[in-house]
Order: structure tokens, then C-alpha cells, then sequence
């Protein structure tokens, strides 16, 4: 087995066991609160995070992290600097945005779910006060995420995500109520920090508050972050057009997106991770792309027909019982099978959109996701 796929299978190990927890989280919730409107107002509580975290930890920080931390990682004074520079300046500005998110907590369910009713959107506005500080975890999470891949540890990184699915469990559970699985979701968020902080110790990696910034950093970071900004358009019209259709169908969408992000996350997001320190660092870029591009469509495609000949059996397998009726299991079917036939495709963008990012190209990758991400959004229109 070559050393990308020891990498790709311990990192895909690593993230079935944090989606087959998740996938508990998922029936905890369906059991419990079904497709009701208080499990409405949760999902659109976190869209905001999960926007940042999209870009942080599946995006734009982890493409300009690792090939300047690559750079630099031989001079540990350098390293260390350059670490410094990046939490410092980016720490401030999602410090700022969840203060700011505090401050102002109508402008999530605003942005995400405008058309929602009355009563989703002032629950949804006091479930983002207690969830808010997962923006400030999460690019931490994503700093220490990057460093840990570059090192080649990425079974543990992957892993984390198992802590916050826990605490949204116990948070279920023992709470039976929605507050607590806002709160359960900020613990175990906080949670998934500690396994990481080891190895960045062990480095000697020192961080030291500076006023410098590393403009090549920036000049990776914005159009990748811009990038994958314009790709959640989607996403936001999505939840918007959900949310005007009537209560539930947050939570179906939702759902449907959660049993879709099971092979992509344990398939798609594993070779791509692993795609772009490997390429970073490849003497022969294009040969290894080739065969990570077979291997992609070779696991995705089967996938892809499993997921929509079986939507219905899945969905009723995993959600229908408890508070989730037959109806809620249609609509949350009809809206998996239609995620499925993108399953392929998104692959191989992903991995497409890695190659470029190892070698520093960036504007190509952000007009291919401008174009796909207005044409999802018009097409949802």
C-alpha cells in the first residue's frame, strides 16, 4: 500500500468513527425532537459556525497554512513566527466576530432563515448567543488541524470531531430539551482542542502575541476564503428557501445533508486532505494527481448509486422512529436522493481544487467555485 493510502485510510478510519458518532447524534435528535421547530431553530443556529468552519478547517486556512508552514518549518524561530503572526491576526478577527455575533444574534436566523416563522427565529437568536463562541474554537481547531497534517498525523485530527458529537448527545439526552444540545455542542466543541495540543507542544511550538502578519499567507488565504464564501451561497439559499416552505424542512434538508456528508466526509474529504500535503511536497505532482483522481471516481461512484437507489430504506433505518414520522421520512428521502448524484462531481473538485492550492494558484479554483455556486443558487431560485 503506498504512503498516500495509509494516510487516506487513517484518515478515513479516523472520520467513520467520528460519522458513525455523528450519525447517532442524528438519531438522538430524530427520536427526540423529530423535524419540530425548536430542531428547526438548533440547525439554523449553527449554519453560521459551520459557514466559518467550512472555510477554516476544509478550506481556506488549511491551503495557505500548509504549503508557508511547509516553507518555513525548518527554521523553528521562523515557524514559530509565522504561527504567531497567523493566530494572531486571524484570531482577532473571529474574536471579534463572535462578539460581534453576541452583540447582534438576529442577524444569524436573518441571514440564514429570513423567511422562518416568529417563533424559529427568536428561538434561533437564543440558541446563537450559547453557540457563537464555536467561531473563535474553530479556527484554533483548524491551526492545530493544519500543523498536525503537515506532521502526518491524521487519524487523530480527524478523530476530534467524535468529542463534539458526544457532548450533543449527553447534551440530548440528559437535557431532553434544545438549550441543552446548544450547550452540549459548545462543550464537546471545546473539547476537540485538547487531543491536538500535544504534538503542537512537543514541536516547541511557542505562541508569541505580534503585531506582523505574513502577506503571502494573506494572499493565499483571501480568494481561497472568498471562494469558499460564494460556495456557501448555496447553502444560505438553501436553508432560506427550507425555511419559507414550512416548519420541519430545515430539519429535513438538514438530514438529507447529513446521511450525503457521510461517504463524502469519510471518502472525498479524507483524499483531499491528505491530497494536498501529498502534492505539496511531490516531486511528481501530476502522475500522483492522475491516481488520486481514479481512486476518487473508483470509491465515490458506487457510493453515489447506493446512496439514491436506498435513500428511502436509509432514512427510514436511521431517522424514523420516535418524533420522526413516515411523512418526515419522504420528504428527507426525496431530498437525499437528490444529493447523491453530486456526490461524484463535488469529489473530484475537491481534489481538483487541492492540486492548485499546492501550487500556490488560487484564482483558477475561485472562479470554478463562483461559477458552480451561482448556478446552484439560480438553479435553487
Amino acid at each position: 500500500m503506498s504512503d498516500f493510502m495509509k494516510k487516506t485510510f487513517s484518515f478515513s478510519l479516523a472520520t467513520l468513527l467520528s460519522r458513525l458518532t455523528g450519525l447517532v447524534r442524528d438519531i438522538t435528535l430524530a427520536h427526540i425532537f423529530g423535524t419540530s421547530p425548536f430542531l428547526d431553530s438548533y440547525f439554523i443556529s449553527i449554519s453560521f459556525p459551520f459557514f466559518l468552519r467550512r472555510i477554516f478547517a476544509e478550506g481556506a486556512m488549511t491551503s495557505a497554512f500548509i504549503p508557508l508552514y511547509h516553507e518555513n518549518m525548518k527554521d523553528h524561530e521562523r515557524r514559530n513566527m509565522f504561527v504567531s503572526s497567523v493566530l494572531t491576526s486571524l484570531g482577532s478577527a473571529a474574536l471579534s466576530l463572535v462578539i460581534l455575533t453576541e452583540i447582534f444574534p438576529k442577524i444569524v436566523p436573518w441571514l440564514f432563515a429570513s423567511r422562518a416563522s416568529e417563533k424559529i427565529i427568536e428561538y434561533s437568536t437564543h440558541l446563537v448567543r450559547i453557540t457563537s463562541p464555536f467561531l473563535f474554537i474553530v479556527f484554533v481547531w483548524s491551526v492545530f488541524y493544519s500543523i498536525h497534517n503537515i506532521h502526518g498525523s491524521y487519524f487523530l485530527p480527524a478523530l476530534t470531531p467524535l468529542l463534539s458529537n458526544l457532548g450533543i448527545i449527553f447534551g440530548a439526552i440528559l437535557g431532553r430539551n434544545i438549550t441543552c444540545v446548544a450547550i452540549g455542542f459548545l462543550i464537546g466543541s471545546i473539547t476537540t482542542l485538547i487531543p491536538l495540543v500535544p504534538l503542537v507542544k512537543k514541536l516547541g511550538i511557542v505562541y508569541k502575541p505580534t503585531l506582523r502578519y505574513s502577506k503571502e499567507f494573506f494572499k493565499l488565504f483571501f480568494p481561497t476564503a472568498f471562494a469558499m464564501s460564494v460556495s456557501q451561497i448555496a447553502t444560505i439559499v438553501d436553508i432560506n428557501m427550507a425555511s419559507f416552505l414550512g416548519e420541519g424542512n430545515v430539519s429535513s434538508l438538514q438530514f438529507a445533508s447529513r446521511l450525503y456528508q457521510f461517504p463524502y466526509g469519510v471518502l472525498t474529504v479524507a483524499l483531499s486532505t491528505v491530497a494536498l500535503p501529498v502534492l505539496t511536497t511531490s516531486k511528481d505532482r501530476r502522475d500522483e494527481l492522475n491516481r488520486i483522481l481514479k481512486r476518487t471516481l473508483f470509491l465515490t461512484i458506487p457510493a453515489a448509486f447506493g446512496l439514491m437507489i436506498l435513500s428511502k430504506e436509509l432514512v427510514s433505518l436511521f431517522y424514523e422512529h420516535g418524533s420522526f414520522s413516515s411523512s418526515d421520512t419522504s420528504r428527507t428521502s426525496l431530498i437525499l436522493s437528490f444529493y447523491s448524484v453530486g456526490l461524484p462531481f463535488y469529489s473530484m473538485i475537491a481534489v481538483l481544487t487541492r492540486s492548485r492550492h499546492a501550487e500556490k494558484e488560487v484564482i483558477l479554483p475561485l472562479k470554478n467555485t463562483i461559477l458552480i455556486s451561482l448556478t446552484n443558487a439560480f438553479l435553487d431560485i
